[in-house]
């Protein structure tokens, strides 16, 4: 399956900035969808020997495309408060943002079709279903001197997953949009120089989640198909930034 989805969607902030502490309020508002369209292929086929019985089996040639498939993607309202608090050579951050669910909706569904072999019907429903999720942070910045600044900061990133559709592999009628339900944790440094003749900034995130995944197939012993067991996927992602900025406006207002 895969679509392209077109939206408008607006975020307002307010800020207010006092002696020793700076507030800031944002309110982002549902998508609106525009246009877009999607399309499926599926295929199934099976012939031969039964690998298990080792018995003649029942042949399957299943295949269907379909394309300019109506598609329909929602996003949460979401609002974020962040506080920052002034210190003589420092500012701590706080933050936090809230959003809300979003009820059980079709994103694309295909027309039913008959199979080729056997003449069965099938159906394609994608879905998909978002959990309330309040997301935190925290973060410092440090002034050694005029010429550099240190950051570093630590947030949460919950998953707002909570569909009841299946996973692609499973070849059910009505798949999740997106089953990976691990939340996410950052961590984040870095350093800014500024120099005689440009402004430099330096920085890297770590992002980290666990999640257990029910296996597709068990081999125990003679039952190839035993106990439902559970894979571990482990996820990571390392972001790097490396920012130059040249004040050259001084300079030419100088010459």
């Amino acid at each position: 399956m895969s679509y392209n989805a077109y939206g408008l969607l607006c975020k307002a902030g307010l800020a207010m900035e006092l002696k020793k502490l700076n507030i800031g309020l944002t309110i982002t508002t549902p998508k609106v969808n525009l246009f877009g369209s999607g399309s499926t292929v599926y295929e199934d086929f099976q012939s031969g020997l039964d690998s298990i019985q080792n018995i003649p089996s029942n042949n399957r040639y299943i295949e269907n495309q379909q394309g300019e498939l109506s598609i329909k993607v929602k996003s949460p309202v979401s609002i974020g408060l962040g506080i920052g608090i002034k210190l003589p050579k420092s500012t701590i951050h706080l933050s936090s943002e809230w959003f809300s669910g979003i009820q059980n909706y079709t994103v694309m569904a295909a027309e039913n079709f008959i199979g080729q072999l056997p003449h069965e019907a099938l159906s394609f429903i994608l879905i998909d279903q978002l959990k309330s999720v309040f997301n935190i942070g925290i973060g410092i910045e440090h002034r050694f001197n005029e010429k550099i600044y240190a950051y570093g900061s630590a947030a949460s990133d919950f998953s707002a997953v909570d569909s009841d559709g299946a996973l692609l592999y499973e070849f059910k009628n009505t798949v999740a949009h997106s089953k990976f339900d691990g939340s996410l944790f950052h961590l984040a440094g870095g350093v800014a120089l500024n120099m005689k003749r440009t402004e430099l900034t330096l920085g890297v995130t770590y992002g980290k989640s666990n999640r257990n995944i029910p296996r597709p197939l068990y081999i125990l012993g003679d039952n190839i198909v035993g106990e439902p067991e559970y894979s571990k996927l482990q996820y990571k992602r390392w972001r790097f930034i490396v920012g130059f900025s040249f004040p050259f406006r001084n300079t030419v207002i100088k010459n």
